[in-house]
């Protein structure tokens, strides 16, 4: 290595200056807060906020396509009051956003992990959440939330979470699907190795992940919701800086309708998926609530979601408290009365709607409404769980 000193050149330095740009790149672009954690040999972006003390730790997972950053803002000149981020932070909330590996254009993880599945998903949400508590000495006490696909790891984090005795209070979905194949299945050409217009076609990326259209029908879904707060469509996430921090390609494995990755295609597999989800087994779940919206435009959600999610809701109830129960009590018809109206009107109970489209949780009114709504079902599951450990004389989790 030359170092001339009295030359045009200083070689070490350049060369130490190229070193740490190359880091940098290998990195990948990070913001305040940001950090990269591996576990079980898959990567996960972190961003945690510290609140008070004695109160839960919210984690938040996005769904298909997206970061985390949804719910936070990133991008230059962005208002945190348009973020859900702020509000729940508003209410002393400790908060931990968990974004899963997916492809990014501005390149948050180095490499490609498109055989990611439901199972290591959930093993990775468990495993932060426990970190974060341990760092910062907080309660064992978790509020998870998961929006959209994000749904269909609600089963799998419920096994992790059990494993390493991390105790999940209540599971709350934004318009999100429980994982059960079948509840949505878009059109999918296994074969074509290109990107596509925005028509609902999935497609394998160069680096394996599921190619969903172009980012537009979530830029477009963006901006009706801005607008639907009273503004500029542009306003909340400008649709480039949407497609570059924002929005990405998925592991085929998370979405659950059926198709595996396989070395470079996606092959159909429904035994597989069932067993990576594993929605039928519904003591395994937290409990859990639901949050949807009002939208002609997200009309699955909008008519499906309480009654997909009450199916879950009064199964755990059911397999997890109250079955195991009447097998050591005998119950007296007063009780019993109480049981059964319990049980059923759950769903009602811990189900709420907003107004908005998709992405409803964005905007002002967006964000605190749902953050009104994340506040108002914790206390909700709070009283229920008080409710059924009074009549069942058992502890309820």
């Amino acid at each position: 290595m030359e170092l001339i000193v009295n030359g045009s050149y200083i070689y070490i330095f350049s060369i130490f200056i190229m070193m740490f740009l190359f880091s940098k790149m290998a990195e990948g672009k990070l913001f305040e807060g940001e950090e990269i954690r591996v576990y079980n040999n898959y990567p996960v972006m972190m961003k945690f906020v510290p609140g008070e003390k004695n109160m839960p730790l919210v984690v938040v997972s996005p769904g298909a396509n997206s970061t985390a950053r949804i719910f936070y803002g990133v991008h230059e000149s962005f208002d945190s009051k348009q973020f859900l981020a702020y509000w729940l932070s508003k209410r002393g909330y400790n908060l931990l956003f968990l974004s899963y590996p997916l492809e990014v254009k501005d390149q948050v993880f180095e490499g490609a992990y498109p055989g990611f599945t439901i199972k290591q998903w959930g093993e990775q949400i468990a495993l932060a959440s426990k970190d974060v508590i341990q760092e910062n000495n907080l309660e064992n006490k978790v509020l998870a939330v998961g929006w959209s696909m994000a749904g269909r790891v609600s089963h799998a984090l419920g096994i992790a979470a059990e494993k390493i005795k991390l105790d999940i209070e209540l599971w709350i979905g934004l318009a999100a699907t429980p994982p059960m194949p079948g509840l949505s299945s878009p059109t999918i050409y296994p074969k074509l190795k290109k990107s596509n217009d925005d028509k609902g076609i999935f497609m394998v990326g160069d680096k394996g992940y599921a190619v969903f259209g172009s980012g537009r029908r979530e830029a477009r879904t963006v901006a009706e919701n801005a607008m639907l707060n009273g503004l500029e469509s542009d306003s909340l996430i400008p649709r480039e800086i949407g497609r570059t921090h924002y929005f990405g390609n998925t592991p085929i494995n998370l979405f659950n309708h059926g198709w595996r990755y396989r070395g470079g295609e996606f092959v159909r597999n429904f035994s597989e998926t069932i067993e990576d989800s594993a929605g039928y087994d519904y003591a395994g779940y937290p409990l859990t609530a639901n949050i949807t919206n009002d939208s002609i435009d997200d009309a699955r959600h909008a008519m499906t979601d309480k009654y997909n999610w009450g199916m879950v809701i009064v199964n755990k109830i059911t397999k997890s408290y109250v079955l195991p129960q009447m097998r050591l009590k005998k119950f007296n018809d007063t009780e019993w009365k109480k049981i059964r109206e319990m049980v059923r009107k759950a769903p009602e109970e811990l189900s709420l709607e907003l107004s908005g489209n998709h992405f409803f949780f964005l905007g002002r009114k967006g964000a605190k409404g749902t953050a009104d709504a994340i506040d108002e079902l914790h206390k909700r599951s709070k009283d229920f769980k008080s409710k059924l450990v009074e009549i069942l004389g058992i502890e309820v989790k």
